[in-house]
C-alpha cells in the first residue's frame, strides 16, 4: 500500500492508493537494488526484511557489478568526478 497526501481542495486528506498483487510479485522478483525499495515502500515489509535485503545490494546483482568498475582507491576510471584523462580526451582548451 501506498500513502500520499491530497492536494488542493482535500489537502489533508490522505489518499490511499493499493499495488496490484501481480505487480507487486513481479516487482519482488528482482534485483536486491530495485526490491528493498519495493519492500519498503510499497510492500510495508518490515524494516528487518528490507534493510536485510538492502544489505545485499553491494554483493549482488547490478549493485556489486557497478561497484565491481571501481578502483581499487574507490574513484572510477582514475578520477574522483572524471576520469583521469578527461581532458586529454576533450582536447586541450
Amino acid at each position: 500500500m501506498f500513502w500520499a497526501a491530497a492536494q488542493g481542495e482535500n489537502a489533508g486528506n490522505v489518499l490511499t492508493v493499493t499495488t496490484d498483487p501481480k505487480l507487486l510479485e513481479w516487482l519482488l522478483d528482482s534485483d536486491p537494488a530495485l526490491r528493498w525499495r519495493v519492500e519498503r515502500d510499497l510492500a510495508d515489509a518490515s524494516p528487518e526484511v528490507w534493510q536485510a535485503t538492502r544489505a545485499r545490494v553491494n554483493t549482488e546483482g547490478f549493485g556489486a557489478r557497478l561497484l565491481a568498475l571501481q578502483d581499487t582507491d574507490g574513484q572510477w576510471t582514475g578520477g574522483a568526478y572524471f576520469p583521469a584523462d578527461f581532458r586529454s580526451r576533450r582536447g586541450s582548451r
